[in-house]
């Protein structure tokens, strides 16, 4: 943990919440204000002296958070420079405690993994005819090593206009893609992008793994 970065996320910290009261505390004002006028508007001026009192607090908290919190820096750079001079490198210790090393990234959650087998990955999108049965075929993995089959694979189809339309689930499906009457009629294809995404034991999902394929009316 770089123990002088930590002071500043305080510091801000503190002056976020001394600004929401701020806020709240202006909204109370007007409240006050807008409110009608009982028993000589008593119930008035109770409220803006309480609003004053309330004010009179958030500015000493203001106040006392900049003052310790500049007083931390100043510290911590202080004693941080000494460390680095008589260490040559401003390791603290043990328990990873650091003055000019930034926090180390976190270790990202394991998630399960699937990968389309057919068609290959190497092999170019193909062209298929919109009453031609295309059938696709994954493997997946939970983060554990055990396979993922049956509803755990969803599969989804995107093309334009439609996104992540569900295809079926299971290792293989075997599906007929439309061709939009708009591209055939102006004799283009319509791209279609069958993703297909893994569901563990623990309900993570998987980074989908996706393949092309091309629609169009007649091959040549």
């Amino acid at each position: 943990m770089n123990v002088c970065s930590f002071t500043y996320v305080v510091f801000q910290a503190l002056v976020t919440a001394a600004v929401e009261l701020y806020t709240a505390a202006v909204v109370a004002w007007r409240g006050c204000r807008d409110s009608p006028c009982w028993f000589l508007c008593l119930n008035k001026l109770f409220c803006y002296i309480l609003l004053i009192i309330v004010f009179i607090l958030i500015t000493i908290f203001l106040v006392v958070s900049v003052l310790v919190s500049l007083a931390l820096v100043t510290i911590c750079w202080e004693t941080c420079i000494l460390v680095f001079l008589f260490t040559l490198g401003g390791n603290m210790g043990k328990g990873n405690i650091n003055c000019f090393a930034g926090d180390p990234m976190p270790t990202p959650e394991p998630l399960p993994t699937v990968m389309i087998t057919k068609p290959a990955a190497e092999t170019p999108a193909g062209y298929y005819l919109p009453t031609e049965v295309i059938t696709f075929t994954a493997i997946g993995e939970d983060v554990d090593g055990s396979p993922l089959t049956g509803a755990a694979l969803q599969w989804f189809d995107t093309f334009p206009g439609v996104t992540d339309q569900p295809l079926g689930e299971g290792e293989t499906i075997s599906v007929m893609l439309v061709l939009r009457p708009e591209d055939g009629q102006a004799g283009r294809v319509t791209e279609h992008l069958v993703s297909v995404v893994a569901t563990g034991a623990g309900g993570q999902r998987s980074r989908p793994s996706r393949r092309s394929a091309y629609i169009r009316q007649g091959l040549g």
